[in-house]
């Protein structure tokens, strides 16, 4: 067996200083990349409110607000398609 390794393992610490401080750099990054995620999705639920909220007072029908709701969900679906190819 290494010795280094068995010194480690003796002292309980199968990782060394460096190794952890970039598993917990890395679990920083991917953080916030969540966390910017998360604001994103945030930010478009309150959109999806604001714009029944803004055409209920313009004086949209239920359905007229329910076709232009579905149409932003399909837009999505189209462009996710399209674009790729």
């Amino acid at each position: 067996m290494n010795t280094w390794l068995a010194r480690k393992s003796i002292s309980g610490q199968l990782f060394s200083t460096h190794t952890k401080t970039l598993m917990s750099e890395s679990m920083k990054n991917t953080a916030t990349l969540f966390l910017g995620i998360a604001i994103l999705f945030f930010a478009a639920g309150l959109l999806f409110v604001l714009v029944v909220v803004r055409a209920k007072a313009a004086g949209f029908s239920t359905q007229a607000i329910g076709l232009l709701q579905s149409s932003y969900q399909v837009g999505w679906l189209i462009a996710a398609v399209v674009i790729p190819g």
